[in-house]
């Protein structure tokens, strides 16, 4: 039952890494100046996390971020953790990492599916019940 009890710890652990990502994509999708540049326009992000979003023909900008303020860092600090751009390349290697449990589950998953005890086969004449 090893395999069974590594699904499980692979499964567990991977909750900590796969709830905040799948929270902070939530939080960015769902938010107006976050998401994606709309069609006839160019969002342009700074390492600091300032956005800005001009408009192609008028150069209008429509959107913008700035570090500076503290509901614009917390946005910051959201798209950061969700794309796993903080504390260098031990969070990149974390980010790899946590992004292959779900191969680990699938494996330890068809592990423990191909490792099941089988039924033996019924009769003939008799019907399973």
């Amino acid at each position: 039952m090893v395999g069974y009890d590594l699904h499980k710890v692979i499964g567990i652990a991977s909750l900590a890494f796969h709830v905040p990502v799948a929270f902070t994509g939530a939080l960015l999708a769902l938010s107006a100046g976050a998401g994606p540049a709309r069609s006839g326009s160019v969002e342009v992000r700074e390492r600091d996390g300032s956005v800005a979003r001009l408009d192609r023909g008028s150069g209008t900008v429509t959107v913008v971020r700035d570090p500076r303020r503290l509901g614009d860092r917390l946005w910051a600090l959201v798209a950061a953790l969700h794309e796993g751009r903080f504390g260098g390349l031990a969070s990149r290697w974390l980010y790899v990492a946590g992004g292959l449990t779900p191969v680990a589950l699938a494996l330890t998953g068809l592990g423990i599916w191909l490792g099941r005890p089988r039924r033996p086969p019924l009769p003939s004449g008799e019907r399973a019940g």
